[in-house]
């Protein structure tokens, strides 16, 4: 049996911590935003770029979600990859932060205004996981992002250009 600070077992929990990002809907999110941006008349590697501050924010959001749900889901969800020791609540923040530094930094290399729009989607992310949903407003999080995310495409394809 393998020791759990071993070599193998720190590659394992690291490769693992990636069920943590939710990576279908994750993916899901990036393909609708850079369709959204295509459809909105963007040019391609923006379009890209977009999706990869959105998988970043996204990344973010699900491991911050499986980590504050970490000792719910021993109980209720086992197999989900916290409870299950197939990772660590350590990689989950790792990647909460890594995830959010994509995000943000992708967007401010947009500007000011693309970077708040996107601190403001985030935002909504990470309130839902943290206390929005426990006092049964989860939806008020849903309400606030998905029409960020809707119109302010074609805002950011139409007048702003990156600045990096």
């Amino acid at each position: 049996m393998m020791s759990p600070t071993s070599p193998h077992t720190q590659r394992r929990l690291g490769f693992h911590g990636l069920a943590v990002i939710h990576p279908v809907p994750s993916a899901i999110n990036a393909a609708l935003v850079a369709s959204l941006a295509l459809v909105a008349g963007g040019d391609p590697a923006v379009a890209g770029i977009l999706a990869v501050a959105m998988l970043g924010f996204q990344a973010s959001i699900g491991a911050l979600n499986d980590f504050v749900d970490a000792d719910q889901d021993r109980v209720a969800k086992p197999a989900k990859p916290i409870p299950s020791g197939r990772t660590s609540g350590g990689v989950a923040v790792a990647l909460v932060i890594l995830g959010g530094a994509v995000g943000l930094g992708i967007s401010a290399g947009f500007g000011a205004a693309v970077l708040v729009l996107g601190a403001a989607g985030y935002a909504s992310g990470l309130a839902y996981d943290i206390f929005m949903r426990r006092w049964g407003l989860g939806w008020l999080c849903f309400a606030a992002a998905f029409p960020l995310l809707l119109t302010c495409h074609r805002f950011f394809i139409e007048f702003v250009e990156p600045v990096i």
